[in-house]
């Protein structure tokens, strides 16, 4: 699988591995409405979501950084799960959410589902 591009001129400050997984979730900044999106990958702070190129414009993008955040997925078996962050990282397509604390339900359910992925 290959990742989400880095933005460009932005230093790598992850301090875990990332995990690739293909998630269907829902994201929530602030007040808004949720909108359908796709978890791409996680680690044990955070999770990199790509919206569906209808939701958001690129060019909206950029004010989202350091907007509340909610992702919200269901994995079979696991149920479902509601993570709270904040918009930590902006590329084209997609955020990175800081989630200092994730669900360790969440991370457990992301990892199962994600034995089966490519």
């Amino acid at each position: 699988m290959t990742l989400p591009p880095a933005a460009v001129g932005i230093q790598d400050k992850r301090r875990h591995a990332r995990q690739a997984a293909s998630q269907p979730a829902r994201i929530r900044f602030g007040e808004s409405a949720a909108m359908a999106a796709e978890i791409r990958d996680f680690c044990e702070t955070g999770l990199y979501v790509s919206l569906r190129e209808d939701s958001t414009p690129d060019a909206v993008l950029p004010t989202l950084a350091g907007t509340p955040v909610q992702v919200e997925f269901a994995v079979a078996r696991s149920g479902v799960f509601l993570c709270h962050g904040r918009v930590a990282r902006i590329t084209q397509g997609g955020v990175g959410v800081l989630v200092p604390a994730m669900p360790t339900g969440a991370l457990q359910a992301l990892r199962s589902a994600g034995e089966s992925f490519p």
